[in-house]
């Protein structure tokens, strides 16, 4: 994979995790925005395919944030869209903080229809014994890339990417792992497939927060052994993503992803082939 043409920041605000659909004529974009209380809820902004820079963007959140106990009582972040049986959902990580670490993550879905949006009230692909937590689930085709956390250090999470399969969009079954962590690598998240290729992003154990070991975008192409990782993705440095590049999502070669403080500073946009 490489960049052959850069947008630049399109979208200059607080924005993380872009999620795209494609609705013809434009794109609309999901992301999250945190709140006064530090909680992140999903928003959107509508951009033409002709004008990626001129937004029409939402005031309110598109639904509300879980009851007090539940998965998602904290806090709400986009991970991917996909129309299956006729049926489209976002996919979005809940975030509940406390227990018996600072927060633990969970997977839901939002209905999307016509009239509205319809949240599931109940979670979605339930972690295992071995996990603390499961979240950004990416849904590619009927198959799922979702993180796996199944280890705390130095209270930080570590997680990889792990992958499954469905039949409705709602219920999973776990696969394999695709694309664990090497040594120093303390997250990955955010999987992406072009054919036989895939972008993702992978943040250090230490140093992650804006240092040298903050996420970058990173490829691997497939083999009859799985995916193989290919090295760093060359990505333009434009200020605004100099210091992280993190959360990528494609739609028709189009790449948005974050930049600085894990979108803080916005998202961006590059053409990628």
């Amino acid at each position: 994979m490489k960049i052959v043409q850069s947008y630049g920041l399109i979208f200059p605000q607080e924005a993380q995790c872009p999620v795209v659909d494609d609705l013809g004529e434009k794109y609309r974009v999901y992301y999250g925005q945190r709140d006064k209380e530090n909680r992140s809820r999903i928003y959107y902004f509508e951009v033409s395919k002709d004008d990626l820079y001129t937004s029409v963007f939402t005031a309110f959140p598109i639904v509300r944030l879980g009851a007090e106990g539940s998965f998602d009582e904290h806090g709400q972040i986009p991970s991917s869209i996909a129309t299956i049986n006729g049926v489209k959902w976002l996919y979005f990580t809940g975030v509940r903080k406390g227990g018996e670490q600072r927060f633990t993550n969970a997977i839901g879905a939002i209905r999307i229809e016509e009239e509205g949006f319809f949240k599931l009230k109940e979670q979605i692909m339930e972690k295992d014994d071995n996990e603390w937590f499961r979240s950004h689930l990416m849904v590619q085709g009927m198959c799922g890339f979702y993180c796996s956390c199944r280890e705390w250090r130095n209270d930080e999470p570590m997680y990889d990417i792990h992958m499954a399969d469905s039949i409705d969009g709602i219920e999973w079954t776990r696969l394999l792992s695709v694309i664990p962590l090497r040594r120093g690598e303390g997250g990955i998240c955010g999987l992406n497939i072009m054919e036989d290729k895939a972008v993702f992003c992978v943040r250090g154990k230490e140093d992650y927060r804006g240092g040298g070991g903050s996420y970058r975008l990173e490829t691997a192409e497939w083999n009859l052994e799985g995916w193989k990782r290919t090295g760093r993705l060359e990505m333009p440095n434009e200020g605004w993503n100099s210091e992280m590049q993190c959360y990528p999502y494609i739609v028709n070669n189009l790449m948005f992803y974050n930049g600085n403080q894990f979108g803080k500073t916005g998202i961006g946009c590059v053409e990628i082939l």
